[in-house]
């Protein structure tokens, strides 16, 4: 039978093995798709016509990465109960389990706001001026 803290720290292992791999999807997909990250940094008028090239992509790539995120907390709590033996009474791994679950909050509110927000609002804006201008040039 398996010791519940040999079964802690196999969990945690794979868990841990799995997010860092997991990282890589989104790194592809929005790289592909946007040049994301570099693309973060863009100006408005070269990354908003990939958005709606790729709007599924880029749909996908953040769905990703928000469940990287949510990982993320997740796997700092299991490593500070690895690292601590089970007892968290150390007021430092206390404080490293707050920033992981800061970290974890404030990317995972950045990618839903961004997924239910901002994105489709773009890309109706832009489907509505791609309609408009399509329909003036038409009209010539």
């Amino acid at each position: 039978m398996i010791s519940p803290q040999k079964s802690l720290y196999t969990i945690s292992g794979w868990l841990l093995i799995a997010e860092s791999l997991l990282i890589f999807i989104p790194l592809s997909v929005l790289g592909s798709a946007i040049n994301w990250p570099k693309s973060l940094s863009d100006p408005a008028a070269k990354i908003l016509p990939l958005l709606v090239e790729n709007a599924s992509a880029v749909r996908f790539g953040y769905l990703i990465y928000l469940v990287y995120s949510i990982l993320f907390w997740v796997i700092a709590s299991l490593t500070i109960r690895v690292l601590s033996d089970q007892e968290s009474d150390s007021i430092w791994l206390r404080v490293a389990n707050g920033f992981g679950i800061a970290s974890a909050v404030a990317r995972c509110l950045g990618i839903i706001r961004w997924l239910a927000k901002i994105l489709p609002r773009w890309l109706g804006f832009l489907g509505l001026i791609s309609a408009t201008l399509l329909g003036v040039q038409l009209a010539r």
